[in-house]
């Protein structure tokens, strides 16, 4: 299962389909990329695997994805949630769980306050957001849920790139998600991530 909840941060004073460098022809990092998500514990016997909100299934749960650029040649940099509101997809929905509830701009990890999303029971379940533009991302941020579960999470891949190919999970692996405690977030540096689409997946058994 997978529960999400997402924003991709840039820090620009415009946006165009792809970053240029700025006047040293460098871009420069600043600030998280920040995704939430968590995944599930005793599910592995079923050989299946889901992508929730809170359950007491395997699922991953994100609750927020933001990546910050800055170019040395903008002066005032205006810090903007390039996820916020946009399109979000999942390989299933289960217990209303919406896809959407990832790039709402809440980072609230309570599967039980309709804040997160929830796959059904799956193999390889994933989540997707839609950037609608190309942008380098940075850096990727993952909070963990609060409420129970916390070794669900372990085992998921953050994809980043231009392809819907096998639903975008054949895109660029750019972290993978160890371990995250409770209601914490991990940080993940992140090199060349460059695309349209950031995916949460979690590979079947």
């Amino acid at each position: 299962m997978i529960r999400n909840r997402i924003s991709v941060w840039l820090k620009s004073s415009q946006f165009t389909h792809t970053f240029s460098p700025d006047s040293r022809g460098e871009l420069t990092q600043t600030g998280p990329l920040s995704l939430h998500i968590s995944t599930g514990a005793e599910a592995y016997q079923e050989r299946k695997k889901m992508i929730a909100s809170k359950l007491p299934l395997l699922m991953l749960i994100l609750s927020g994805v933001s990546g910050l650029l800055r170019t040395h040649a903008i002066p005032r940099l205006e810090e903007r949630n390039v996820a916020l509101g946009a399109e979000a997809v999942q390989s299933s929905t289960g217990y209303g769980g919406l896809a959407r509830y990832a790039v709402d701009g809440s980072l609230e990890t309570n599967y039980h306050l309709k804040k997160c999303t929830h796959t059904a029971q799956q193999d390889n379940p994933w989540w997707r957001v839609d950037l609608n533009r190309t942008y380098n991302i940075s850096r990727i941020v993952i909070t963990n849920r609060g409420d129970c579960c916390v070794e669900r999470i372990s085992g998921a891949q953050i994809r980043v790139g231009q392809s819907l190919r096998n639903n975008g999970n054949s895109n660029k692996k750019v972290a993978v998600i160890e371990t995250i405690l409770s209601g914490h977030s991990q940080s993940y540096q992140v090199q060349n991530a460059v695309g349209s689409y950031v995916n949460i997946f979690l590979p079947g058994v």
